[in-house]
């Protein structure tokens, strides 16, 4: 095929045999309910269904209309998108590149009661910083004081 749509020569032709039933699992209301708290930012949302794992939402702000590039976008476009400081080409939730944060707090915590390390009393302090054993490395808490006491139910 050229770029013009033109079929130039036929390499091979194979007939289609049928394929699988795909069920899409997208919450239309959720996602555009999303995509409306985010506009106008920089950011990522993925729910997934706590049961199955199936994708309810996802959604990458600032996002662009991808209609442009079905017949063909111009130099000019694809350049406005390309060269846009939000980066709207960047898809946040699959290519995003973001340290666990406090994201991982909720995992670790349910490791740790599950194999019993810890219990829902067991209190620890919540330093202002902490270091890696056997390192120079500091990590600071969001919260210049640190949290004093926590335990489970009171950590973030």
């Amino acid at each position: 095929m050229d770029n013009h749509g033109r079929i130039v020569r036929l390499l091979k032709d194979v007939p289609p045999i049928a394929g699988k039933n795909i069920h899409l699992t997208l919450d239309l209301h959720l996602q555009e309910y999303i995509e409306s708290l985010l506009a106008g930012q920089r950011a990522a949302v993925l729910v997934e269904d706590p049961h199955d794992g199936s994708v309810l939402a996802m959604v990458s702000m600032p996002s662009y209309d991808p209609n442009p590039f079905v017949k063909g976008i111009s130099y000019q476009d694809y350049g406005k998108l390309l060269h846009d400081k939000n980066l709207p080409l960047i898809n946040r939730v699959t290519q995003g590149l973001y340290p666990p944060a406090s994201t991982v707090k909720p995992y670790m915590a349910m490791s740790a009661l599950l194999s019993g390390i810890i219990t829902p009393q067991t209190t620890f302090f919540g330093a202002p910083t902490w270091t890696l054993p056997g390192t120079q490395r500091h990590y600071r808490d969001w919260k210049k004081t640190g949290h004093g006491m926590l335990d489970v139910t009171k950590a973030d």
